[in-house]
């Protein structure tokens, strides 16, 4: 008798975690790109943002200590 030889495909399991393993890497060269960004772009738009924020919070409390 010849054993016979089954393809054994990748469990469900396996593919799930390989997608999140290729997301989380994706994800860490995001993060790594924002970190070495010295366009200057952050310092320039936070104190716009920050008053825009400032200006529409809904209770007396500041959101920022200055």
């Amino acid at each position: 008798m010849t054993p016979v030889i089954q393809e054994v495909e990748p469990s469900v399991e396996q593919n799930d975690r390989a997608s999140r393993r290729q997301k989380n890497e994706a994800a860490r060269q995001l993060l790594k790109q924002w970190l070495e960004d010295t366009s200057g772009y952050d310092e320039q738009a936070w104190p716009q943002a920050k008053r825009v924020i400032e200006e529409n919070r809904l209770s007396v409390r500041r959101r920022f200590s200055d």
